[in-house]
């Protein structure tokens, strides 16, 4: 066999090789696309959840735009709709959040109490207060924003509220 034709097969075995390897670590590879796909998902949802809570506590929900959410996320307006329905859903996603979060601290707060009394005055305590110290929460009792909910969320999601 003369060295160019040994040199042939050989290429053409490695490239054999190599294609078997490949289609075997194909999945593995598309395995940690898919990961990262869903970190890198789950960070934009994040961000879009924290550009809503800023822009619906700085301007309200019925001004600020679904363009300036996805700025303020570092997405691209179309990308937003890949998270959330509407702006709506996206505010309601907020107070989702912001409710998980007063709750736990609520009950840290009342098992700290020692008595009845004193879980009860707790209790009255972080309600009163909890506009004052959540300015997101101050918007959902705008009569607008009310509105805006009411005419855009359907009425078995609002409930669900």
């Amino acid at each position: 066999m003369s060295p160019a034709l040994t040199a042939a097969l050989l290429a053409a075995g490695l490239a054999f090789f190599a294609f078997t390897m490949l289609r075997r670590l194909a999945p593995l590879a598309a395995l940690r696309r898919e990961v990262r796909t869903d970190r890198m998902r789950e960070r934009i949802r994040e961000r879009l959840l924290q550009a809503g809570r800023d822009g619906f506590t700085r301007v309200g929900l019925t001004k600020i735009t679904i363009a300036e959410l996805a700025r303020d996320a570092g997405i691209g307006k179309g990308s937003f709709y890949q998270f959330f329905a509407s702006k709506e859903e996206l505010f309601l996603a907020v107070q989702e959040q912001e409710e998980a979060a007063f709750k736990a601290t609520l009950v840290r707060e009342l098992e700290r109490a020692g008595s009845g009394r004193a879980a009860v005055r707790t209790l009255l305590l972080a309600t009163a207060t909890r506009l004052d110290e959540h300015p997101f929460l101050r918007r959902l009792l705008e009569p607008e924003t009310l509105s805006e909910l009411t005419l855009r969320v359907p009425p078995e999601r609002l409930a669900a509220h």
